[in-house]
């Protein structure tokens, strides 16, 4: 598949989400055997770019090998990839929050080796999460979080042509903050700094807040964000 042809994530599936702190403040369990016996199919890891590039250049598999261990193949598998840094951020930290990194070359040598290790058995990778949760999840501006993605969705394509990009979501703040708020530029449509296939997902955001009931609702999400994307990037709904 090439960037130019649509993708389409498969139906309704359950999908259960491994916290946001997988082997930080001690050593990761196991728990797949737990997902799994709850009937859940798909997988979300929260992998934080201070876990596996302690210092530069130098790579710590333990915690990512601990999870991939666990799997059969048999599972859709997807990678939080966190920003979070005690050297290679501008914000310097172990968790949270994550931030633009001092260099986007820096940044995308280690997804790029992130994704080799984990060998194509990650089906989506996201870049951060909710980063209009400014100040907690993120401390760049929407700009420099494009960037970002597009380094992310570079390094990952690179290696696994095969891969979805995932984005990272918009919280609540966006919707209800006021215009001259920071988290604002998010919904923007069709402009800089977001890229078209980033509108969309905003806008049937925005429309849920307008809406007259749950079934419209439901139509308009369909309508705006539920068609392929003509690049292998998509926002889950």
């Amino acid at each position: 598949m090439t960037m130019d042809q649509s993708f389409t994530p498969p139906g309704i599936r359950l999908g259960i989400v491994r916290g946001i702190s997988y082997g930080l403040f001690g050593p990761p369990d196991e728990f797949m055997s737990q997902l799994r016996a709850l009937g859940a199919g798909l997988v979300r890891l929260y992998v934080y770019w201070g876990q596996v590039e302690p210092e530069p250049g130098c790579y710590d598999w333990r915690v990512v090998d601990a999870f991939l261990d666990q799997l059969n193949g048999d599972e859709e598998v997807w990678v939080t990839v966190c920003s979070s840094s005690p050297w290679a951020t501008r914000h310097a930290t172990d968790f949270l929050p994550p931030a633009p990194a001092k260099d986007n070359d820096t940044y995308h040598r280690f997804v790029r080796a992130l994704a080799i290790h984990c060998a194509g058995r990650v089906q989506y990778w996201q870049c951060n999460n909710e980063p209009s949760n400014l100040g907690l999840l993120w401390t760049g501006t929407a700009a420099e979080y494009v960037e970002q993605l597009t380094a992310l969705h570079r390094a990952v394509r690179a290696v696994d042509p095969r891969a979805a990009v995932v984005l990272g979501g918009c919280g609540y703040d966006v919707l209800s903050s006021a215009e001259s708020s920071p988290a604002r530029p998010l919904r923007l449509r069709g402009s800089a700094p977001w890229p078209r296939f980033l509108a969309r997902a905003m806008e049937a955001g925005r429309y849920l807040q307008r809406g007259d009931g749950p079934a419209r609702d439901r139509r308009v999400v369909m309508d705006l964000a539920g068609r392929p994307c003509r690049r292998r990037v998509w926002r889950p709904s």
